[in-house]
């Protein structure tokens, strides 16, 4: 099975043996699913064992499947960082492991986690043909605004697009920081049916990143004096190198957009080749709108310059950002 959406199951569904991988969200969300169907009482618990994947080689594990439950009718061995399926295995290794999925302990329940498998494996091969097999795929960015919106409607709300909007550009597309943030959103608006964008700007923080395409913003904008305040704002809590990594992927991003506009592409379309949200994407085609390709050009060549004389001792951090920041206002004024 591949694809981003948890299966339904009952425990009358559960298999021997799941090998889950993909999406880490997804992966954690399937495998609490798991547990929860099988860990019911505190006497279950007696018959779940955790084990790590880089501590336990694959005969091992084997032989703890098929160790019998205690006070329970159905025993759950969950190996996370299983690298059984994406690494050589000795040919004793699987053989008992192809021998376990022809007859697996019928009490028993093994779901390996893993990053990655190498499909080409047998064992990945056999798992796959035995319905054994669950890949999750990342969301795509235009997939997040669907998710959330799926996300909170269980819960019996509704939210405003544009409360989606900012939440996906201060906190960005990954699963579990979202999750955090909206389930912050669901208390604080107990007793309210649907989550607004005012709501958001009250409970969810800007990001680092959010902060660095304002502070572009301002440079094309030429305001220096909102410009400086922000750098001064951000060297409180991040280090200026990460600011300055931050900065010159923004600046790319620009050159790229810049030249899928130029070449005809509609801003939805070029969204997608960034991997960006459509929303986002239009941000920063406006932004875009400020620089030149060569201004965008020098300022990455300035920023990587910057990055070496920190690193090397040569600056001082902030400093040379508050600097750096200066002369690219004056350099886009000139």
């Amino acid at each position: 099975m591949s694809g981003n959406k948890i299966p339904q199951l009952t425990e009358e569904q559960l298999k021997s043996v799941y090998l889950i991988t993909g999406e880490s969200y997804f992966q954690k969300q399937f495998g609490q699913k798991i547990k929860d169907l099988l860990l019911k009482t505190d006497f279950d618990l007696s018959s779940y064992e955790k084990l790590d994947g880089k501590e336990y080689n694959l005969a091992d594990v084997v032989q703890k499947a098929e160790s019998l439950p205690f006070f329970s009718d159905r025993r759950l061995v969950m190996v996370s960082n299983a690298p059984y399926f994406s690494e050589q295995l000795s040919e004793k290794e699987k053989q008992i492991f192809s021998d376990y999925l022809d007859n697996p302990a019928p009490t028993t329940v093994l779901v390996f986690f893993a990053d990655k498998v190498d499909k080409r494996q047998k064992l990945v091969k056999n798992l796959k043909k035995r319905g054994m097999l669950y890949e999750f795929s990342q969301l795509k960015p235009w997939e997040i605004d669907k998710w959330i919106r799926e996300w909170v409607n269980m819960r019996g709300k509704d939210i405003q697009r544009n409360a989606v909007s900012l939440l996906v550009q201060r906190i960005g597309n990954e699963l579990p920081l979202l999750e955090q943030e909206l389930e912050k959103l669901d208390l604080y608006t107990a007793g309210i049916k649907k989550i607004e964008e005012n709501h958001v700007r009250q409970v969810v923080p800007e990001s680092l990143e959010t902060n660095v395409f304002k502070l572009v913003d301002k440079i094309g904008e030429k305001q220096s004096g909102i410009a400086l305040a922000l750098v001064r704002k951000l060297t409180l809590n991040e280090p200026p190198v990460k600011i300055l990594f931050l900065i010159a992927r923004q600046f790319r991003l620009l050159i790229k957009i810049k030249a899928y506009l130029d070449d005809g592409l509609a801003v939805s379309e070029a969204s997608k080749k960034l991997g960006i949200p459509p929303f986002i994407g239009k941000k920063v085609a406006a932004q875009s709108k400020n620089f030149s390709y060569q201004e965008l050009q020098d300022a990455v060549k300035e920023v990587q310059r910057i990055d070496y004389a920190i690193k090397t001792g040569q600056l001082e951090g902030t400093f040379a950002l508050e600097r750096l920041i200066m002369s690219f206002v004056d350099k886009i004024e000139a």
